[in-house]
């Protein structure tokens, strides 16, 4: 996770200086939101933020990142899928992705942008200790190598400003589901 955080981040600091590109922080919208992804399927629920320049003409850029949002307690990562014999109750994907594309000002106050990234997932097995050792309630977490998975990802959706505030529709290809983001204008 640490190096989609840092990819990122030099992509938000180098990409200005490319060639065609614009200032930073350029005079059209500067976005920063928060989103959320539903969990559906197998895959937990995720939680991201982004950052979208988009200049009142031309062509722009975005930057966008979600991770998992999920914590199962107690998580043993030294333990494989089947330890001691104790049954598994479920299996979950914990979804990650990292996005980077342009954005376009359709008209004000609607903007649109698409990209291409990574996404995938890794796993996580809930498994059921019958004699409560591993944890107070029986259950307890393992790691779950049969639901790792990394693909390209196409990320596609629309802004829409009204003052400072800032509101996000997008939707994952790999994940095949839509998520919604809140944010501001600066």
């Amino acid at each position: 996770m640490r190096w989609i955080v840092a990819l990122l981040m030099v992509t938000l600091h180098v990409a200005p200086s490319g060639v065609g590109a614009q200032s930073f922080l350029n005079e059209g919208k500067n976005v920063v939101d928060m989103t959320f992804m539903a969990g559906e399927g197998d895959f937990a629920p995720g939680f991201g933020y982004g950052f979208y320049s988009v200049p009142e003409s031309g062509v722009g850029f975005y930057g966008s990142f979600l991770s998992p949002l999920s914590f199962n307690m107690p998580y043993y990562d030294e333990l494989s899928v089947g330890a001691f014999g104790d049954p598994i109750t479920d299996r979950t994907r914990l979804p990650f992705a990292f996005n980077i594309g342009m954005t376009v000002n359709v008209m004000e106050p609607l903007s649109l942008y698409g990209g291409l990234g990574i996404a995938g997932s890794t796993g996580e097995a809930e498994q059921f200790d019958s004699t409560y050792t591993l944890s107070y309630d029986g259950y307890y977490y393992v790691h779950d190598p049969s639901r790792e998975d990394v693909a390209i990802n196409g990320n596609v959706g629309a802004l829409l400003t009204v003052g400072t505030a800032a509101v996000n529709a997008g939707y994952h290809t790999y994940f095949d589901q839509g998520y919604l983001g809140i944010g501001f204008r600066f």
